[in-house]
């Protein structure tokens, strides 16, 4: 009788705390970035479990509170096309002079794909998500990518409203970590860049970051303020006086990549991870 009783007054307890916990999906606070770019988000509850003598031990705090979304591209073993893969439905790959061999699973720690243009003017490769982001759902995005020579060509990655296959024809709605080199120094140069369009007016922000060749980085932008996004390079923010770029309230999102090779570099851009946060409601 000890022995279900224990087992009864167990079973009740972590009912409880389930319950307290999905209580916290209801009433929450809104999440955003911190000054070093670290998500804050609401806690509420305890993650528990039983030991092997069952006893109840409490552990670390259930975050709730968020829709949080992450992409390691590590579901297939290296080599095989990305448009093949097992996340293709959540990803539309496509491109100027696109084929499915240019955008592949890398043999990488912990998984990456490749995007590798065919070497033409202005061929490019290009995926776009799945439209679950809001602009008045306070979305955060993170990227971390490397590309081998950032000489003559352009890379895109962010929320967008909608796909392009060129950087010359971006949808009316963007804010985008990019690098655009042109032939003969003609864009941005090699640093990297903040570009927000807010219907349709075009802003782009030289967050005075250098590209260094084959070396990864991580970019984090937080659009909680459609007025004034915040950015992060490395964990370290960027100066705000420096983004003058805003986006428009109401939007729906994509998560977009787009690399364009803008002469005949064929350029190879290696992206570990897409990440995304945002308020559910």
């Amino acid at each position: 009788m000890n022995f279900l009783k224990k087992y009864f007054i167990t079973a009740m307890i972590i009912f409880l705390f389930i319950f307290l916990s999905f209580f916290g999906l209801i009433f929450h606070v809104p999440h955003q970035a911190n000054s070093q770019g670290e998500i804050g988000r609401a806690f509420y509850g305890r993650s528990v479990y039983i030991d092997a003598s069952g006893g109840i031990v409490a552990t670390g705090l259930i975050q709730n509170g968020g829709y949080h979304w992450v992409e390691e591209f590590d579901d297939e073993a290296a080599g095989v096309e990305f448009e093949s893969g097992l996340v293709a439905d959540f990803w539309t790959t496509a491109g100027d002079n696109y084929a499915a061999s240019q955008v592949v699973y890398a043999n990488i720690p912990g998984g990456a794909i490749t995007l590798t243009p065919d070497g033409s003017d202005d061929a490019s490769n290009n995926l776009l998500g799945l439209p679950h982001w809001r602009v008045n759902n306070d979305p955060i995005f993170e990227v971390t990518f490397k590309v081998d020579d950032a000489s003559d060509c352009a890379i895109a990655m962010g929320f967008a409203g909608a796909a392009s296959t060129t950087i010359l024809t971006p949808d009316n709605d963007v804010c985008l970590i990019y690098i655009n080199h042109e032939p003969a120094g003609a864009g941005e140069g090699l640093s990297l860049c903040l570009w927000c369009a807010d219907n349709n007016t075009d802003v782009t922000n030289d967050l005075g970051v250098d590209i260094t060749d084959d070396t990864y980085i991580t970019a984090k932008v937080d659009l909680t303020d459609t007025e004034q996004p915040r950015v992060w390079v490395d964990g370290t923010e960027i100066d705000p006086a420096l983004i003058t770029g805003t986006v428009q309230a109401g939007e729906t999102l994509y998560p977009f990549v787009l690399v364009e090779d803008l002469a005949v570099n064929a350029p190879v851009v290696t992206l570990k991870k897409f990440e995304a946060w945002q308020r559910i409601i």
